[in-house]
């Protein structure tokens, strides 16, 4: 990806001087035996064959991380009628792969309804911090907007769930409650 950045400097009385530069911001590629790590939804035993290198790939439980294979991943993720991707049966945990797939990252963002976020943000506060770790990049962009409000409107006052959404995000949304 790729942005254009346009500087203006003025040199001597009148002259201005615009320089253009293109900055382009680092995109992970992958090789084909590049491991991607997935956490399996499924209660119980999931097995899935890679199509590409026909490794066996098991998950003993829900909640269980496995490394795949790139190839294996990027051809479920391309045939669009394999269910484990798109049902989900499996959560790819890598960004980076997330961000270079459109149709997951869409399917992801759009996983979690409001309620269901709500409900997150009311877990014993353990449980939430992990809960919310877990979740893809959209549904905790979503979440953080949500704790915000929830703060501003004092809906959400609990100065421990506060801290913890704090430490998750990297902000300070305890100093809204504070200010008021």
């Amino acid at each position: 990806m790729a942005y254009t950045k346009k500087t203006t400097a003025t040199t001597g009385s009148t002259e201005k001087v615009t320089k253009t530069t293109e900055v382009k911001e680092d995109v992970k590629t992958f090789s084909p035996e590049d491991t991607v790590p997935c956490r399996s939804l499924v209660s119980g035993g999931l097995y899935i064959e890679g199509a590409r290198s026909h490794i066996l790939y098991s998950w003993a439980d829900c909640g269980d991380v496995v490394d795949v294979e790139y190839r294996d991943l990027i051809y479920l993720v391309r045939t669009r009628e394999d269910v484990n991707i798109y049902s989900p049966r499996i959560i790819i945990e890598d960004e980076d792969f997330v961000e270079q797939n459109k149709s997951v990252k869409d399917l992801y963002e759009s996983m979690y309804e409001t309620s269901d976020l709500n409900e997150i943000l009311n877990l014993p506060v353990p449980q939430m911090s992990e809960t919310i770790k877990k979740l893809p990049k959209g549904a905790k962009e979503a979440i953080k907007g949500i704790a915000s409000t929830m703060i501003e409107s004092h809906a959400l006052d609990s100065v421990h769930r506060i801290k913890a959404l704090d430490e998750i995000f990297g902000t300070k949304m305890l100093l809204t409650l504070v200010q008021e």
